[in-house]
């Protein structure tokens, strides 16, 4: 059995080489001299500079999620990544690079669940209007109506288109 999309994109995000040496830039670049993490009230900052960075990067981040995250996005990957390590207040190296592959991997999918959304009405509807000029039976439209929404849904997911 496949991994699922979450995964599928988590793992993709990850293995580009442009996303590690950009979180460990924006990193550095925020981190005070008297201390070896980030602080929570850091977070949304250092993800919209992620953002920015990571948009001119990595096409999977300019095509889903042309935005920066929200604070409330931050906020709750924050939270997500705190059950999993509950050390002190703040985010460690590793532990911001787990954030933003969290935080980013999110908002990909999402963006890529919206795009589904917008492309399935669309063709539903052709294919629905070409059926009754056709006169074709509702049983066989509703079929391929069904097998043409799982395409766009596999074809999106999958394939990053």
């Amino acid at each position: 059995m496949g991994q699922s999309p979450s995964k599928r994109v988590r793992s993709t995000l990850g293995a580009w080489p442009e996303f590690g040496t950009t979180c460990d830039a924006t990193f550095s670049d925020l981190l005070s001299p008297s201390s070896d993490h980030l602080r929570p009230y850091q977070l949304h900052h250092a993800s919209s500079l992620l953002h920015s960075s990571l948009l001119l990067a990595i096409p999977l981040v300019a095509r889903f999620a042309p935005s920066p995250p929200s604070q409330f996005q931050v906020d709750s990957t924050y939270r997500r990544v705190r059950e999993l390590k509950p050390t002190e207040d703040g985010l460690k190296r590793d532990e911001f690079r787990l954030f933003a592959l969290e935080l980013f991997g999110g908002a990909i999918v999402e963006g890529m669940g919206a795009a589904v959304a917008r492309r399935v009405p669309l063709g539903a509807a052709a294919i629905a209007g070409v059926g009754m000029v056709a006169r074709a039976p509702v049983r066989l439209v509703g079929n391929v109506v069904g097998v043409y929404a799982l395409g766009v849904v596999a074809t999106t997911v999958y394939l990053g288109c």
